[in-house]
């Protein structure tokens, strides 16, 4: 069935939505609202619950809302959105969509012009390769077929109105949990309907990568949002944790796409994430590491919105030539000194004044801090050296450095918080910290919200919540170099150490007696 030839073609929607604080966030109203150039009705199924002032600040973006009891996931959702339309308004299409992408970045007509004149009975935007090795317990089959996911599908009437289509969605089971929702019907229902005789396609044709099970909607969101200008991308692809996807980079890539070309305002999706993901795993997933010029040039200029809080030894620690690093008309708080003159350590001086002087970072847009006693004890010297330089390096370089990082605080993306990457040295592997608490007591850049909400005695991640913001890492083009020199050793001589080791440690078993063994092994790991 082709649309190309309908005038005025009669096209509803089924947004489902869920959130468990049930916040309905601003990319939420931004999808709804671009819907209207495509929707003849928006329904929006609500499963859980919705907070008054989110509902309300949706206005015209839908026409109906259907608020129900979170359970079945979004395949319920649909089935009870179907119920709510009725069977007498006649649709030309129904889109099934859910809360869960962010968009559009390109008009949301360009898309469906190009499938209206595709001559089919429901379509997506591409499809999840087929999985011969993997299966879903819940699902007929036994691997996962080639499909659409449920994220968004549009069925045209001439499906809609078959009585196949009624009596397959009225014997579905019950959607007790996710692998239900999946294998039930997200996975069974493309090859089932195709197997009834429906046709179906994608609006992007990533059928090459199909041969490396790649599902490219979210392991490269930028391909498909540049190279197919596919409107939209998934959530879970800027949080979702794989080792494979974070080597692609691709999230990052699309973010500063969107941000540089005018495309969408990607401050809606930082937001989004900061509130409901792992920070974590968005900074590692959306590649929010950054690598900074650490010339000085550019540093010419003042800067008064940045304030810098350091331990008394600072100075003297990165070689007397501080000066050369603080931009002119930056504040400096030093421990034990001015208004930081109390016996406490930096953290709890800082806490101090500012409870005392509640106007002391008035102006001021970004804090450094710097307290290089809380170093770790790092038992060999070049090490702790190699640690300071890390912190000056990655921290404050130069002035032009500083002013790149403070231009990086203010960029659309929302970052709050810049810590510094741990440090490694040849074979062995991280040094310090033991964990990112050590780090973030040492050395970091924050937005001045987020740094009075740490100080105040809230955690980076709820203080980077609160405020909307996110985590990333920051280290300059110097020691991004040092720190390529250091995996390349890793990568080629630790392979080599171990092999030596356990050679070694082979034959220290042959001749000695057992209980000297683990004393001497011991020797030799340092």
């Amino acid at each position: 069935m082709r649309l190309d030839g309908v005038k005025d073609v009669k096209r509803a929607f089924i947004y489902v939505f869920y959130d468990p604080e049930g916040i309905a966030d601003g990319y939420v109203e931004k999808m709804l609202s671009s819907l209207r150039e495509v929707s003849s009705h928006t329904l929006m199924v609500v499963n859980g619950d919705i907070r008054p002032e989110c509902l309300g600040e949706l206005g015209d973006a839908v026409d109906d809302v259907l608020i129900r009891e979170n359970t079945g996931y979004d395949v319920t959702g649909y089935i009870k959105g179907l119920e709510r339309l009725g069977k007498e308004a006649a649709y030309d299409e129904v889109v099934l969509m859910n809360s869960t992408l962010y968009g559009p970045f390109y008009p949301i007509g360009e898309m469906f012009g190009e499938m209206d004149a595709r001559d089919v009975d429901f379509w997506g935007i591409a499809a999840h390769p087929e999985d011969r090795t993997t299966s879903i317990a819940s699902s007929r089959y036994g691997y996962i077929p080639r499909h659409l996911q449920s994220y968004f599908i549009a069925i045209r009437s001439s499906l809609l109105g078959d009585p196949r289509f009624a009596d397959y969605i009225a014997s579905l089971p019950p959607i007790r949990g996710y692998d239900d929702a999946r294998g039930r019907f997200e996975i069974s229902f493309t090859p089932d309907m195709e197997k009834l005789g429906f046709t179906w396609d994608v609006y992007a044709d990533t059928s090459r990568w199909d041969s490396f099970g790649v599902n490219a909607v979210m392991y490269d969101p930028y391909m498909m949002t540049r190279t197919f200008r596919v409107p939209f991308a998934k959530q879970k692809a800027f949080s979702f944790g794989s080792d494979e996807m974070t080597a692609l980079y691709s999230q990052r890539k699309l973010l500063d796409y969107l941000d540089e070309n005018g495309l969408y305002d990607i401050s809606l999706i930082a937001k989004n994430l900061s509130r409901t993901q792992d920070l974590k795993d968005v900074r590692a997933m959306s590649g929010l590491n950054f690598v900074v010029d650490s010339s000085p040039k550019g540093g010419e200029g003042s800067c008064p919105e940045c304030a810098f809080f350091m331990d008394s030894g600072t100075d003297e620690a990165f070689g007397g030539d501080l000066a050369e690093a603080l931009p002119q008309g930056a504040k400096v708080f030093i421990n034990h000194e001015g208004v930081l003159s109390g016996k406490e350590d930096l953290m709890s001086s800082a806490a101090s004044a500012l409870k005392t002087d509640g106007h002391l970072l008035d102006g001021v847009e970004a804090v450094c801090f710097l307290d290089l006693s809380r170093m770790p004890d790092i038992p060999r010297g070049w090490d702790a050296g190699a640690f300071l330089e890390m912190c000056r390096e990655n921290m404050m370089a130069s002035k032009g450095y500083v002013l790149r990082v403070l231009e990086l605080l203010e960029k659309p993306l929302c970052l709050g918080w810049l810590d510094s990457p741990a440090l490694h040295s040849g074979t062995h592997t991280v040094i310090w910290p033991e964990s990112d608490d050590e780090l973030r007591r040492c050395c970091f850049w924050a937005k001045k919200e987020v740094f009075l909400r740490y100080i105040g005695g809230q955690s980076v991640e709820d203080a980077l919540r609160a405020e909307g913001m996110l985590l990333g890492r920051v280290l300059s083009d110097t020691w991004a170099g040092r720190e390529i020199s250091s995996y390349d050793y890793f990568i080629t001589r630790y392979p080599r150490a171990r092999k030596r080791y356990l050679a070694m440690k082979k034959t220290v078993k042959k001749l000695l007696p057992s209980r000297a063994v683990g004393t001497l092994i011991k020797l030799l790991k340092k």
